[in-house]
């Protein structure tokens, strides 16, 4: 596989991958909350904030298939990530979750840059 060929394949990885993790949290709530280092409260708000947005952003960057599209979630992701690291005062960092969103960011980005 050639460079091009990975930074081409990135972007709809992680789009996969983001759309098992909507699945995820919409099956089983509490253990998606508990992995990503949220208090597990109201289920609902979880599978609405963890299940359905990746899932229809996902989803929507599939279908369109635009670099705009992938360099939208990403940037969404991207933020996330930041902020979550940006919260290390309030709440201790969950690394993991921090580690996907970041990993899920640059695979968005990356692939809007060199294709």
């Amino acid at each position: 596989m050639t460079y091009a060929q990975l930074t081409y394949a990135l972007p709809f990885a992680a789009c996969g991958l983001s759309l098992m993790m909507g699945l995820a949290a919409m099956v089983v709530p509490d253990r998606v909350a508990k992995w990503w280092g949220i208090a597990p409260g109201q289920l609902g708000l979880i599978r609405l904030y963890l299940g359905a947005a990746p899932m229809a952003s996902a989803a929507f960057c599939v279908y369109w298939l635009a670099p705009s599209a992938f360099w939208s979630v990403g940037a969404g992701w991207l933020g996330l990530a930041i902020l979550r690291v940006l919260q290390f005062r309030s709440a201790p960092v969950c690394w993991r979750a921090a580690g996907l969103e970041f990993g899920l960011a640059t695979s968005m980005l990356l692939g809007l840059f060199t294709n």
